[in-house]
């Protein structure tokens, strides 16, 4: 009778996830800036959003003008904006968008008026 050799083989695939922080669909109220989520990126389970390379694009969806950054966006007329991220991680690569839409701001202002009068009179004895 012969023994045999028993081998486990361990699979060691890595589980990679590449997701919005947050929603991919904003509205915003004119006057108010946006501050980007980005995208976050896991290696089973582990956050290595810091060791991925994120490319992003804003273009504005009303005349496909391309911005560099979200300072560059014009946030005081009602617009829409996409975002597109392209992630590489290892051999992993997603194309993510999210969409940034700027709507009439409808919150009240108030405005304060301060008037100063100067008053001169004559100095009498």
């Amino acid at each position: 009778m012969s023994k045999g050799i028993e081998a486990t083989v361990k699979n060691d695939v890595a589980k990679i996830d590449i997701t919005l922080v947050g929603s991919d669909t904003i509205s915003i109220p004119t006057g108010k800036k946006y501050t980007d989520t980005s995208v976050k990126v896991t290696e089973n389970d582990i956050d290595v959003t810091s060791k991925a390379t994120i490319d992003y694009t804003i273009v504005r969806k009303s005349d496909n003008k391309a911005f560099n950054n979200l300072n560059e966006l014009d946030i005081t007329k009602p617009d829409t904006y996409i975002i597109t991220y392209i992630v590489k991680y290892k051999t992993s690569q997603k194309t993510l968008k999210r969409i940034i839409t700027y709507v009439p701001n409808t919150e009240k202002t108030t405005t304060t008026t301060t008037t100063t009068v100067t008053i001169t009179q004559p100095i009498t004895n």
